[in-house]
């Protein structure tokens, strides 16, 4: 699956409609929000972004030789 898919479908099951609302309205309805705190979604996203840097870190090391 494709890594933004996944992020989206991770936020989507974790989403809080109340919360999202409450930060849209924050925000002056500018933006739409899957009511995810901050730190509860860096969770849902870290090892996605752990495997991303070691995938960038191999073919800089590969492009570098």
């Amino acid at each position: 699956m494709d890594k933004y898919a996944e992020i989206r479908n991770r936020f989507e099951e974790n989403a809080d409609q109340e919360n999202a609302v409450k930060m849209a309205k924050y925000m002056r309805n500018l933006f739409s929000f899957y009511g995810i705190p901050t730190p509860k979604r860096k969770k849902l996203y870290r090892d996605i972004l752990k495997e991303e840097k070691k995938i960038c870190q191999r073919e800089a090391v590969v492009g570098y030789n």
